[in-house]
């Protein structure tokens, strides 16, 4: 399976998260053409380091990215660790589709401009959406460190 995942070893993963990304890398290598996927324990985005990207998140474990409809990244944290799962390369909306539902995810509203509510659920509970996270050039000059973060879609999140 490993010539679509990079990163760790699925058994050096927190057992919370070794099943739905070893399920999410399976599906994106046998039900995609181009599509990677990425895990990191190195949660840098942009020039933000993790410490400070978690001060941003809260005390939220799961942090969903999206971007124009797409997922775009998630970050993980569980046993004082954080994790980023992130996807590489060519794929189509339903082919996305099937990754977000081996990580839990039920979009009942999908983001399809980056401005547009989305309503996204796990387990039927739905997901809070992170206000004033993204890369939105207006922010810039009142806080920089939230200027840096990537994309400019809705972050939704749970505890």
């Amino acid at each position: 399976m490993k010539q679509k995942y990079y990163g760790p070893n699925f058994d050096e993963l927190p057992e919370g998260l070794r099943d739905r990304i070893r399920e999410a890398a399976h599906v994106v290598e046998t039900e995609t053409r181009g599509l990677g996927i990425v895990v990191s324990d190195k949660t840098e985005s942009y020039r933000t380091d993790s410490t400070t990207l978690w001060k941003l998140l809260g005390d939220f474990r799961e942090v969903f990215v999206y971007d124009f409809g797409g997922l775009h990244e998630v970050y993980f944290r569980e046993d004082n660790k954080a994790y980023k799962l992130y996807f590489c390369g060519w794929h189509s909306e339903d082919e996305m589709e099937k990754v977000e539902k081996t990580l839990g995810l039920d979009v009942v509203k999908r983001p399809k401009h980056n401005q547009d509510e989305a309503e996204i659920r796990i387990d039927g509970v739905p997901l809070e959406r992170l206000v004033g996270l993204g890369h939105q050039p207006n922010t810039a000059k009142e806080d920089p460190l939230k200027y840096q973060l990537s994309p400019s879609g809705p972050y939704v999140a749970r505890k």
